[in-house]
């Protein structure tokens, strides 16, 4: 269990970091709330994901849940998990993708010579039905 407690302000309410000597984690479940997605399904998929999972850790437990965490560093692919279609508030979902990008932005200051690009291999990336259809915002519906 961690016990240094740090507050940071994310969005509508302040989320809860644990530091303990392997880094500081985010209690997840305040931020997926904060965006209105449902919690179990971003919580098994967090739990299913090879490398997240490895960076995951119960930061306190209560009568009726654990409080499930993320180790800070994993946080920017962790957000990359979840699916903005789903969140219904445009506000939150333009917070999410504002994240994102800024994710984006600061790989992109990182050095290309800090790679060893000998060691990579290109192959053709296969595209998705998504990836193939831009998207310019939120369907309307059919008034059908």
């Amino acid at each position: 269990m961690m016990s240094n407690v740090i507050p940071v302000d994310f969005g509508q309410e302040p989320v809860m970091a644990f530091q303990d000597d392997h880094g500081i984690y985010f209690a997840l479940k305040p931020i997926v709330e904060d965006l209105g997605l449902a919690w179990g399904p971003v919580e098994k998929r967090l739990r299913e994901d090879p490398i997240l999972c490895e960076g995951a850790a119960v930061l306190a437990r209560t009568p009726d849940e654990e409080i499930l965490g993320l180790r800070a560093d994993l946080i920017p692919g962790w957000y990359f998990t979840l699916d903005d279609s789903l969140i219904p508030d445009p506000v939150a979902r333009e917070r999410l993708l504002d994240y994102k990008r800024e994710c984006i932005q600061i790989w992109q200051k990182v050095p290309l010579d800090a790679f060893d690009l000998q060691a990579f291999t290109v192959v053709s990336p296969k595209r998705t039905a998504r990836a193939e259809k831009p998207r310019s915002g939120p369907e309307k519906a059919d008034p059908g």
